[in-house]
């Protein structure tokens, strides 16, 4: 269980509207099951039972954070030769539906007010590397093989994201996105349109003068 001065320092964290999860664990454990019961208890923050939260020093969740059912956050230090540090940096009122998996060898960083459909993956990186020089044996198992970031994941602002969509390595998302239930994002995308698609392709654009999504053109 959290001690005194841990729950003072998350109540304070919440107070002044600052991550919490990483002020409460400093080992390199998933959250104990008293540990999230302290986080859910506080104002502003759901983190439902059986939510895993691996390497919490090294992840910042924003006030307001509220998830349907349980989540998986993990910044990930092993996986391949020499030391990583990981960051993830979740901002204030992400809202949730169910079963949100982020993970991160790198940084994933999320903007605040957005919102998540459920069966999300935001990740990176992957098991392996399959371009470029010295790519991985197919001989070699997947889940021996060296983790390989192409780049850190970066959303902003007032995102949603629907149902069962993948965002992978080297991603930045604008603000104000709209991202279509199923879909794989692989290239960046601009703020204020909707994609959709795998990949992930820009299928309306907001036209802020007339207050409209307009269609994109193809071609």
């Amino acid at each position: 269980m959290a001690n005194k001065r841990q729950r003072a320092s998350l109540r304070a964290a919440i107070d002044s509207g600052h991550g919490v999860i990483g002020l409460v664990a400093r080992k390199t454990t998933i959250v104990s099951r008293g540990l999230v019961g302290l986080i859910r208890g506080l104002p502003g923050v759901n983190l439902p039972h059986r939510s895993r939260i691996v390497q919490p020093s090294r992840i910042t969740v924003g006030a307001d954070f509220f998830a349907t059912g349980p989540v998986w956050i993990e910044a990930v230090t092993g996986g391949g030769p020499g030391s990583r540090e990981p960051l993830v940096t979740i901002g204030r009122n992400l809202q949730i539906a169910t079963g949100l998996h982020i993970a991160a060898v790198q940084k994933v960083q999320i903007g605040d007010d957005c919102l998540f459909g459920s069966g999300v993956l935001i990740t990176d990186h992957s098991h392996g590397r399959y371009s470029g020089e010295n790519p991985d044996s197919p001989i070699i198992p997947p889940a021996v093989r060296t983790l390989h970031s192409s780049g850190a994941v970066v959303i902003g602002d007032r995102v949603w994201l629907g149902d069962g969509v993948v965002v992978l390595p080297g991603v930045t998302i604008g603000d104000g996105v709209v991202i279509g239930a199923n879909s794989v994002v692989t290239k960046d995308i601009p703020g204020d349109v909707i994609a959709a698609g795998n990949p992930a392709k820009i299928i309306r654009r907001y036209e802020p003068t007339q207050g409209v999504w307009q269609r994109e053109k193809e071609g």
